[in-house]
């Protein structure tokens, strides 16, 4: 019998182009997903991108780098000031393509985001200077630190940061630093959807809000 043996770098390499290696579980039926290595932004030809680092984003609307997206069925409404459909453009049915990579990439459900934060380690935490919360993957038996140098701080066990990048009321960003706000891609009613707000002392994964409020995204894609 041959036994196979596989190199870190082996294992690496069979993470898509833009995701972080490490592995979370986001239901109870095991769903793992990798997180991608950043917040979303947009370009001002509304082209995605993920951001270079885990704590990266911009604190202000700046309109050749948009940190905050509204809850939008397309990113050209989603820039703006106002919503438009029905869904998510990143949710499961719409995967996007990000920094030309193959249309992979989408956000978690607010059922997901609850197991998520429910069943990981989680650590309010600042890295690199930028207050927001470490959540640790599967099989991540250690401590939590509250502070954390830089991205390979975090990719030595393979964390995810989500900055408090604060939120979007049309042109204006809030909050950035001591709250943060994620979108998931479920809708409340026609009005409001679901996401995940937090700050240093408390989570809340089913939070809810107006669709035109610019929040955070941050992209997950499926393990193999």
């Amino acid at each position: 019998i041959t036994t196979a043996t596989f190199t870190a770098s082996e294992f690496k390499s069979n993470v898509p182009e833009g995701a972080l290696p490490g592995k979370f579980t986001v239901n109870a039926s095991g769903k793992q997903v990798y997180f991608s290595k950043g917040n979303l932004y947009a370009d001002s030809d509304n082209a995605l991108h993920f951001e270079a680092n885990q704590y990266a984003f911009k604190s202000s609307y700046i309109n050749s780098h948009i940190s905050h997206f509204t809850w939008s069925s397309t990113v050209a409404a989603a820039v703006g000031e106002s919503n438009s459909g029905d869904n998510l453009f990143c949710d499961e049915d719409n995967k996007v393509s990000v920094d030309g990579s193959e249309a992979i990439y989408y956000a978690l459900s607010t059922e997901e985001w609850q197991y998520l934060f429910n069943n990981h380690s989680k650590q309010w935490a600042t890295v690199n200077g930028v207050n927001g919360y470490v959540i640790a993957p599967d099989g991540f038996v250690e401590t939590l630190a509250d502070t954390y140098a830089d991205n390979a701080a975090l990719a030595a066990d393979n964390l995810v940061f989500l900055p408090a990048a604060g939120s979007r009321d049309d042109f204006d960003v809030y909050g950035a630093g001591g709250i943060g706000y994620y979108w998931s891609s479920a809708a409340l009613d026609s009005g409001s959807a679901y996401g995940v707000s937090f700050y240093s002392s408390d989570v809340s994964p089913d939070s809810s809000g107006c669709r035109n409020f610019g929040c955070s995204v941050r992209l997950v894609t499926d393990c193999e």
